[in-house]
């Protein structure tokens, strides 16, 4: 089995998803680590340091500066855990979802008048889920 036109599909993909989100400041930005981080803690009602830096492939320091810069904008909520004050969780704040949602709403508009019927935009929905469930399986190595 041949793998390297794949390789060079998902290439494609990378770059095209570049393109595709380059919308969230002033259409000169790629979508921030900010609101990636936002994203991920909108979909769970508290989530650890561990969690963020898996899901987001950084580094420890990396998530410790933006962590506290986030935390210092209002965006997010850093709380102790009772039983293991080592142990943290972080949580969205009604600033923070509404960060978020400015950002989503901005990509919602570059999106718009790209579908000119509700089957394209299924059909194009249905694509990407499939993508994403495939490249689910794949691990750095």
């Amino acid at each position: 089995m041949e793998f390297l036109p794949l390789a060079k599909k998902i290439v494609d993909l990378r770059i095209s998803t570049r393109l595709a989100c380059m919308c969230e400041e002033g259409d000169k930005a790629l979508i921030s680590l900010k609101t990636k981080m936002l994203h991920i803690l909108s979909q769970s009602e508290r989530i650890t340091p561990p969690e963020i830096i898996a899901r987001l492939k950084i580094l420890k320091p990396n998530l410790t500066a933006m962590s506290k810069e986030m935390e210092e904008e209002g965006l997010i909520v850093r709380t102790p855990n009772l039983l293991d004050r080592r142990s943290i969780t972080y949580t969205l704040t009604v600033e923070g979802a509404k960060y978020l949602s400015d950002r989503l709403n901005r990509i919602t508009a570059s999106l718009k008048g790209i579908f000119d019927a509700q089957e394209q935009y299924d059909s194009a929905e249905r694509k990407i889920d499939e993508v994403l469930d495939f490249l689910s399986f794949l691990r750095p190595g």
